[in-house]
């Protein structure tokens, strides 16, 4: 009897974890409540490699 309330607490503690976590990703993804600029503008996720040329040259690459 005391195996399916400690499953049963841990299942609520769960659920209660993934509500907290999927309000957090709701509104850092869909809402304007919270400030996203730094997660933005982290170093890591800058483009790399090398700058792409004018608009012309993609133009033309495109078309051959």
């Amino acid at each position: 009897m005391k195996g399916w309330k400690t499953a049963l607490a841990l299942g609520a503690a769960a659920a209660a974890a993934g509500a907290v976590a999927g309000e957090y990703f709701y509104r850092f993804a869909l809402t304007q409540q919270i400030d996203k600029t730094a997660a933005f503008n982290a170093p890591h996720n800058r483009p790399t490699g090398a700058p792409r040329g004018t608009l012309a040259a993609d133009r033309e690459w495109l078309n051959a």
